[in-house]
């Protein structure tokens, strides 16, 4: 190089050489220029973004199916079960709520011989007996259906408890609480009023048989008996 012609380069064009340098070594040239560094913490971000995705809609269901379980346990042996006792106690006084009323007005005599006709036909002991038997019995099988709904809901909470531990000893994913718990604050209210609905219109105002029906048919197997 001929020195009279020779210039120093400037301070710009040193620092352009210097940034050129630098995008030279971030670009990787076999993967048409897209920089090694940014594509991994991309990836990793997305990687990191999926699993907590998963991770909190793994708690939400299992805290929604919690809920329900709760919900329902409650709902069905505080309310449903107290309404089928008194839905089957009405058809019975109903039934023979006249032929009661109408024994108020007989005379001392009159009653003595119906019940002495009553007991040729019922053994009262022995009714008072299998009475006590059938509601012991009821009560037990009741209690160990109780029994296994709450079961149901231990193991709920059971899986919900391992699911957060297992989380916080592996691979310890942010869980976004507040948002879980609004939402299923949100869906057990609203399945509360929708049951409630639901009930009250539609199970509640179904058409079973009725007190006739079943009158007429102890009727006609009296008639076609005695």
């Amino acid at each position: 190089m001929d020195r009279a012609y020779y210039r120093p380069p400037s301070k710009t064009e040193s620092h352009i050489d210097i940034r050129r340098t630098h995008l030279l070594y971030d670009f990787d040239s076999s993967v048409n220029g897209v920089p090694k560094k940014k594509t991994n913490e991309i990836g990793t971000q997305t990687e990191f973004d999926k699993s907590e995705l998963i991770i909190n809609k793994l708690v939400l269901f299992f805290m929604h199916l919690f809920l329900i379980t709760m919900f329902e346990l409650i709902f069905f042996f505080n309310y449903v079960t107290k309404f089928e006792n008194s839905a089957l106690t009405g058809v019975f006084d109903s039934l023979t709520g006249s032929i009661i009323n109408s024994c108020s007005s007989l005379s001392p005599n009159s009653k003595i011989f119906l019940d002495d006709i009553f007991r040729i036909f019922v053994n009262t002991t022995q009714s008072n007996q299998k009475a006590t038997n059938s509601y012991n019995s009821r009560m037990l099988f009741n209690n160990n259906l109780m029994a296994k709904s709450i079961l149901y809901f231990v193991g709920v909470l059971i899986a919900n408890i391992m699911i957060l531990s297992m989380n916080k000893m592996t691979i310890n994913k942010r869980i976004n609480y507040l948002e879980i718990i609004i939402d299923n604050l949100i869906m057990i209210t609203l399945l509360g009023i929708y049951e409630y609905i639901f009930f009250s219109n539609i199970v509640f105002k179904y058409q079973t048989i009725s007190n006739d029906e079943i009158f007429d048919n102890f009727q006609n197997k009296y008639l076609a008996n005695c």
